[in-house]
């Protein structure tokens, strides 16, 4: 063949190009210097590394030029001008002696990620020619070397620690460092307060990112920092700056990325940060104390990522949020977002993750069935409504869909017309309204997480509803009406690790037996149904099990400690509110044959939360004695007697006891050896005798010894023994003696109850200067003197109850510093005093108490500022109050006229650890003294009672909607009773009896559909009871004393005209009128009385009760006696009158 000329030529030439080109590859990186080389090579061996871990150092040798060695770069002079060794594993530390400080050319030094250990050497300012340098996770310890800052060409520095580093002076490190532009510090212990750390920075004028996040710094943010014109990275996240954040910072305009998380950043949010136009990421979540709102946004092209989560920002979304076109991440979770979402989020087609949980959002969601990139959406905790969005299950990227505790209805759950969704893995509808079978999910094969609790879903779980789901991990079907057999084929999901499907109506256990082969399941709650007959072997083999909580079910087995032996993880156990016997076999246990044992479980459990509580035990479990880790028990609402085993108090690893509601005694003593760890005692509800206990652990937060029998003194020095004590009540007890001064050295005391004790002396006044104390109960003691009037400025003060003593003097003007004052209770003492109208500007105050003391004057406040628009009960019967009702201050009681529907304030109960103060009052309703608890959620009452109140009742209390127990008896007061008095839907009870009301009882009054108590007797009523009501369903002695009313259930016909009762002339010298004409039959058994019970007259209580019952017995004797009702003098008279036939 031949070939053409120019074909060879062509050939030739490319020939001796490509020679010469691998020629010069071949000089190129065959420039390493053979110093250069030693040095590396020494290096090496110098560090001690993994070598499976190793890409880099590993492949070092001398075979091959350095320049070639993975890691390393030479200038063109064959001097090592970069190195990385980031992620090499290496082990320990070097110093300055290190051949790596003879590398002069190094211009790039990355020894990032790896497991040094050791100090930072101070060596490094040898290497004059660095500009990058990266010591970030490298677990270098100590502080950072001044030295560094002698690396004056330095443009890029991160020293970012994930062990601890600190800098002990920051501005004396970067003082000549002002070519740097990347500075990178997160997690340095740097403790600066904001000026030092800021006039730092303000050194670094080209700086453009700056990363110093958790760096232990303080705040203020310096508005000044807007002068470092090129930044575009703030990472400051997890500091203190207690700061607000500067409105200068809207001013970088090359900000891209902003991260202020976790700040303690306070106040508004600067706006208009959020129109800086090349921002991109900004972060600040987790500021709770930070608040503002979003503007409208401007077409926006860069902004991916909005994390305005656990701030107070609120308001509206705006709709011009669908401007935000490459928007991929908005999390707004726990913030005080409301309002409807804009229908133009539909348009946000980049989002990869949607978080609107714990908001206040309302309506229903949009649709986002555009986006397409949406892999997580969370918008529970919201008060969402409609239809639950199904399109949602056919986004095909969807991993996460969380639309629990909102009202989304689906009447049925139906996925059965959806297609495959491969990538769902958690579901969360829990707390919605969800009805009907439980749905199949055959089409989430790759679900772990699934939770409909809180639901309304009925039928039983079938053997295929799980079936195939080799993934899933978390079912909580609990809280629904489920009912039949469990199926066995739950138990044998492989990777199933938490099983919840309390509060049920489940009967039965598997029928057959499941292969539990592979079974990891760690939680099992099957609380609160209906299981009865014995457990099932099959549970004692669930080897993984931690958690198994069967209490409130009819289970009624007897139960043997062997089948636990095989629980060896177990560290929770609640049987309680069954009928069980559990029994141990000596040998079961490996114990010693001498402990005997009612109730055991194998000693060879590890850490041990034991609930046994309503179990009908009768005897302390002795078995308990041997479980070293145990670390709650829970005996409580038992039959157990006797002492309470002074071993009990031994445990080391006991946090929490509950023995509370059964019969115990007694401490057994002597009680040695007490825990340290003990910090929760529930003792209340025994019949514990003897003295204070004084030998508990000084740790102890929460001791409730209430309802005992408990009767020494309360000891001198009672700090001492509770220095950390949080919660304390020793109520219905009989201790004595006098309150110590002590006492207010328990510095962390929140709640304090004595009541119903026998308690005498004064109140020390350090008492109420408590820094912390919430509650303070000393009801129904002895107590003298004066209420202290030393309550601080901002008094943390809740409750206060000091009613049923002996107090005198003055209602404390130092109330008006509990501004977070709840319930005041100063009843039944002898407290000498006007109205205190000072109490008005309390706008927290619910219950207000004064009844039974010695208080006068009238009620009006017209020169006191303030509402109590949270106001429930007020109680002022039994004073000398006077004058007309103010009907203009009704009107800031807001709470009594809320609708039926509408929200109250919310009543938080001040609560301590693991359980709620249980605040009680006692009230008068349907004519009984009736104690109550938790009344504070929805009771209100008004009682006016047994005073000197007069005129007309004002209109404005006929807004009052919302009360319940409505009591003026026993005044003088007059006119009419409302019409109006038909707007009091919720009123129960209803005590208008013993003034001077005239006229007609309004029909309207029989419209009161929940009224169960009325008395109006001892009026001037006329006329026709309402007939064809309820009010015939009242007795005969709620109409009483009314001489001109007839009808039902009054014996007494309405023939002939019906007219008002004529006035009578009243005697002007007795308070108490008898006529002349029936003085026979009165005066003797009057005057026989008198003289029996005339010292109780001295009392102005006791006197108005005696006459009353005299007149009232003579009443019910002679059938001839009627009253008749009159006024002389400014004062009400009641008469007896024999009348004619």
């Amino acid at each position: 063949m031949n070939i053409p000329l120019v074909s060879w030529l062509f050939f030739i030439f490319c020939y001796c190009c490509w020679t010469h080109l691998a020629v010069t590859v071949t000089l190129v990186h065959g420039q390493c210097l053979e110093d250069q080389q030693s040095l590396l090579l020494q290096l090496k061996s110098s560090f001690v590394f993994e070598h499976e871990h190793s890409s880099k150092l590993v492949s070092w040798n001398e075979t091959i030029d350095c320049c070639r060695w993975k890691g390393v770069t030479c200038d063109n002079k064959g001097h090592v001008s970069g190195l990385d060794l980031s992620e090499e594993s290496i082990c320990g530390g070097f110093d300055n002696s290190s051949s790596l400080f003879s590398l002069q050319n190094l211009q790039v030094l990355n020894l990032a990620t790896n497991n040094f250990h050791s100090k930072i050497p101070s060596g490094f300012s040898k290497l004059k020619n660095l500009t990058y340098l990266n010591l970030s996770y490298a677990f270098f310890v100590g502080e950072i070397p001044m030295e560094i800052s002698q690396l004056t060409r330095l443009v890029t520095l991160d020293i970012s620690s994930s062990i601890e580093l600190n800098i002990p002076n920051l501005q004396k490190l970067v003082q000549n460092l002002t070519r740097i532009r990347y500075l990178h510090l997160d997690y340095v212990d740097i403790s600066a307060s904001g000026q030092e750390w800021c006039n730092a920075l303000l050194q670094l004028p080209g700086l453009q990112e700056i990363s110093m996040s958790y760096c232990n710094l303080l705040g203020p943010l310096d508005s000044a920092l807007h002068k470092l014109k090129n930044l575009s990275t703030i990472r400051l996240d997890g500091n203190d700056f207690s700061s607000v954040v500067p409105e200068t910072f809207a001013n970088f305009k090359s900000l891209s990325t902003l991260s202020l998380s976790d700040c303690e950043l306070r106040g508004k949010f600067p706006e208009k940060i959020f129109q800086i136009s090349a921002l991109s990421f900004i972060d600040i979540s987790d500021n709770t104390n930070l608040y503002g709102s979003l503007l409208e946004f401007a077409s926006n092209d860069h902004l991916q990522t909005l994390k305005l989560s656990m701030t107070k920002l609120s308001g509206a979304v705006p709709g011009s949020i669908s401007k935000l076109r490459k928007l991929s991440i908005l999390d707004l979770f726990g913030s005080q977002f409301s309002g409807t979402l804009p229908s133009s989020m539909s348009n946000l087609m980049e989002l990869t993750i949607l978080d609107l949980g714990h908001n206040k959002f309302t309506n229903s969601i949009p649709s986002f069935n555009m986006s397409k990139k949406l892999t997580h959406i969370d918008v529970s905790n919201n008060f969402f409504n409609g239809s639950l969005p199904s399109y949602l299950f056919e986004l095909p990227l969807l991993q996460t869909i969380v639309l629990s505790n909102n009202n989304f209805q689906s009447h049925p759950l139906e996925f059965s017309n959806l297609s495959s969704t491969m990538f769902l893995s958690h579901l969360g509808l829990s707390s919605n309204n969800i009805q009907g079978p439980i749905p199949s999910f055959n089409m989430f094969k790759n679900l772990t997480h699934l939770d409909l609790s809180h639901n309304d879903l009925t039928g039983s779980i079938t053997s295929d509803h799980f079936k195939g789901f080799m993934e899933l991990n978390y079912i909580d079907l609990g809280a629904n009406r489920l009912n039949g057999s469990l199926p066995s084929s739950l138990f044998e999901l492989p990777l199933l690790e938490y099983l919840k499907l309390y509060n049920n109506n489940f009967q039965a256990f598997p029928h057959e037996f499941p292969n539990l082969s592979s079974t990891m399941l760690k939680t099992l709650d099957l609380s609160n149904n209906s299981l009865q007959g014995p457990i099932p072997e099959f549970i004692f083999q669930l080897k993984s099990l931690e958690e198994l909580l069967l209490s409130s079910n009819k289970l009624n087995v007897t139960i043997y400690t062997k089948m636990f032996r095989r629980l060896e993880n177990l560290t929770t156990l609640d049987f309680s509110h069954n009928s069980l016997l559990i029994e141990a076999n000596v040998t079961d246990l490996g114990i010693e044959a001498n402990v005997t044992t009612d109730l055991g479980i194998s000693s060879i459990l590890r850490k041990w939360d034991v609930n046994l509580a309503s179990c009908n035990l009768t005897r302390f479990p002795s078995f308990l004695r041997n479980q070293s880790r145990l670390s709650n028990l829970d005996l409580s609402g038992n039959l157990i007697q006797g002492p309470i085993p002074r071993w009990i108090w031994q445990f080391s690893s006991l946090t929490f006891l509950n023995i509370s509601n059964n019969l115990f005694t007694m401490f057994e003593e002597p009680i040695q050896n007490v825990s340290a760890s003990l910090y929760f005692i529930d003792l209340h509800s025994n019949q514990i005798q003897g003295n204070f206990p004084t030998f508990l652990s000084k740790q102890l937060y929460f001791l409730d010894c209430s309802m005992n029998n408990f009767s020494s003194i309360i000891p001198s020095d009672i700090s001492t023994y509770m220095s950390s004590t949080f919660f304390l009540s020793f109520s219905n007890n009989s201790l004595s003696g006098n309150l110590p001064q002590s006492l207010c050295k328990m510095s962390y005391l929140q709640a304090l109850d004595f009541s119903y004790n026998q308690l005498k002396g004064k109140i020390p006044d350090c008492l109420m200067r408590m820094e912390y104390l919430k509650v303070l109960n000393l009801e129904h003691n002895k107590l003298d003197g004066h209420i202290p009037d030393a309550f601080p400025q901002h008094s943390a003060l809740k409750i206060l109850h000091l009613n049923g003593n002996l107090l005198r003097g003055r209602i404390p003007h130092s109330l008006v510093n509990c501004t977070t004052l709840e319930v005041l209770h100063l009843g039944n003492n002898q407290i000498y005093d006007v109205y205190p109208c000072f109490l008005r500007r309390l706008s927290t105050i619910r219950v207000v108490v004064l009844r039974e003391n010695r208080l006068q004057g009238h009620v009006e406040c017209p020169k006191i500022n303030g509402s109590w628009q949270s106001l429930q009960i007020i109680d002022l019967s039994f004073n000398n109050f006077s004058g007309l009702l103010p009907g203009e201050d009704f009107k800031s009681w807001v709470t009594m006229m809320l609708g039926v529907g509408e929200k109250q304030n919310r009543y938080e109960v001040v609560g301590f650890f693991m359980r709620n103060y249980q605040d009680s009052m006692i009230i008068t309703n349907k004519g009984l003294q009736l104690e109550m608890v938790k009344i504070l959620s929805d009771f209100t009452s008004i009682d006016f009672s047994f005073n000197n109140f007069q005129g007309p009742i004002p209109e404005e209390l006929m807004n009052f909607t919302r009360l319940h127990v409505l009591n003026f008896s026993h005044n003088s007061f007059n006119g009419q009773i409302p019409s109006s008095i038909g707007n009091l839907k919720q009123l129960e009870s209803l005590d208008l009896s013993g003034n001077e009301f005239g006229g007609r009882i309004p029909t309207q009054l029989a419209s009161l559909n929940f009224l169960s108590y009325l008395n109006l007797s001892y009026n001037q009523l006329f006329g026709r009871i309402p007939t064809g009501t309820q009010l015939q369903s009242f007795s005969e002695g709620s109409f009483l004393g009314n001489a001109g009313l007839c009808g039902p259930p009054l014996t007494n016909n309405c023939s002939g005209p019906i007219l008002p009762p004529p006035p009578s002339k009243v005697n002007s010298d007795s308070g108490s009128f008898v006529d002349w004409s029936i003085l026979s039959v009165e005066l003797g058994s009057v005057f026989g009385l008198g003289i029996i019970i005339m010292p109780m007259l001295f009392c102005k209580r006791w006197r108005f009760w005696y006459w009353n019952h005299v007149d009232n017995i003579l009443y019910r004797v002679f059938p001839q006696l009627d009253f008749i009702y009159q006024q002389h003098g400014g004062k009400n008279y009641r008469t007896l009158r024999w009348m004619s036939q």
